[in-house]
């Protein structure tokens, strides 16, 4: 004798199927809420490159403050693409210019090769009072065997902390800032040695780095420049940090952004402030939870 089951229950075994459908085609890197992971997920990347073979420093300070900055924002990758990098150079980008820097932009589908040539044209142009801004946003990469870094490029090919300290030596700039927004960037603070260095990254070597369609950002570039810079106008790099910190780490992404301050002793800025610009910005008297309604 067959057993029928209630329809009740056919109702639950069907949800009960399809969502067990809906999670297996889920791409790699999307969570079912919709938010995304900054790293590349089950894939090995082709190639890691650590030496850039950079020229030697050549350019000594002309007396003329110019300021430089290469912005990188991937989403094109194998099987795990993003959908907010770009608009987090393009972020960048435009807040930069606004302060005098000639910005050289990368978005979309960037091959290691576009971002090993944009750097050395960064060297051909900047000197030793130049101010220098490196930005990127994509997919990180933590290599086990060598215990380092790296971003992931659209062709699989990783650029490691090495090859970014390689670069740094080959710097004339006395003034030179860092942001990676990707997972597992930790390595990357290799870069802040250097007292005239400042480094801030959405992660550790152990932590993923994330991205929200409620933002339209990467979450630690929405904190750190969108809401922290542009809307609370902070003018160091080191508050925008704390607030980037803050909001990462006691909010429903579980977070770990790091930073690595050449000089503690002196703060950092992207441009030239006056005798009156302090930093702290007349809102700061708002409460956090006000400025995030």
């Amino acid at each position: 004798m067959a057993l029928r089951l209630g329809a009740s229950y056919e109702k639950l075994f069907l949800f009960l199927f399809l969502l067990l459908i809906s999670y297996s085609i889920l791409p790699i890197n999307v969570f079912s809420n919709g938010k995304h992971y900054r790293k590349i997920k089950d894939i090995v990347p082709q190639q890691l490159i650590n030496d850039g073979s950079f020229p030697p420093p050549s350019d000594p300070p002309d007396g003329k403050l110019e300021k430089y900055a290469v912005c990188i924002g991937v989403t094109e990758y194998a099987g795990s693409s993003l959908s907010f990098s770009d608009d987090d150079a393009l972020s960048w980008r435009d807040y930069l210019e606004e302060h005098g820097y000639e910005v050289i932009y990368l978005i979309g589908y960037v091959t290691s090769y576009d971002v090993d040539m944009t750097l050395r044209t960064l060297l051909s142009k900047e000197d030793g009072d130049d101010w220098v801004a490196i930005i990127y946003a994509g997919h990180g990469y933590y290599d086990v065997d060598s215990g380092v870094s790296a971003i992931v490029l659209s062709d699989n090919v990783c650029l490691t902390e090495e090859y970014f300290d390689d670069f740094d030596d080959s710097l004339d700039s006395d003034h030179v800032f860092y942001f990676f927004d990707a997972c597992y960037m930790g390595g990357m603070r290799i870069l802040g040695d250097k007292t005239t260095r400042y480094v801030a990254l959405a992660s550790d070597e152990y932590h993923l780095a994330y991205e929200d369609p409620e933002l339209g950002h990467g979450v630690f570039t929405h904190y750190f420049l969108i809401d922290g810079i542009i809307r609370r106008g902070y003018v160091y790099m080191e508050d925008a940090f704390n607030n980037a910190f803050y909001w990462c780490t006691t909010s429903q992404w579980s977070m770990y952004p790091v930073e690595a301050d050449g000089n503690p002793s002196t703060y950092f800025t992207l441009y030239e402030i006056s005798g009156g610009e302090h930093g702290y910005p007349e809102i700061d008297a708002l409460a956090f939870g006000e400025l995030n309604d």
